[in-house]
């Protein structure tokens, strides 16, 4: 669904200054927009545990674990440490998405059933 309204990339999950590979296992499609704030991080500080945590990989993480859906589907809450740490580097909620959000909503494509 992403890819049909903002531009994505293929990102390295691990970046290759931490020692990640062009592997597939290490590479990941994002918003261009995400990565850009990813940058080559992988781990950062979560301001409730005040923990160290890795950021999400999605070929070891599952989303639901981690993320959910606000009550009007226009914000992404992070349930776990490594959730929040995720949404916070990545901007998950910034305004630009919110608003792209609230117009797929308004003509039906999101949220998609599971």
């Amino acid at each position: 669904m992403l890819q049909k309204y903002i531009p994505c990339v293929n990102e390295h999950i691990i970046a290759k200054k931490w020692g990640g590979s062009d592997s597939l296992n290490n590479i990941a499609n994002a918003c261009s927009g995400c990565n850009g704030h990813k940058h080559d991080r992988i781990k950062g500080l979560d301001e409730e545990t005040n923990e160290i945590v890795p950021l999400f990989n999605p070929r070891t993480n599952t989303w639901t674990e981690h993320f959910g859906w606000s009550k009007n589907y226009l914000t992404i809450i992070g349930f776990t440490p490594i959730g929040r740490v995720t949404i916070n580097f990545l901007k998950m909620n910034r305004p630009l998405l919110i608003n792209l959000r609230t117009i797929l909503i308004l003509s039906g494509e999101h949220p998609k059933e599971n």
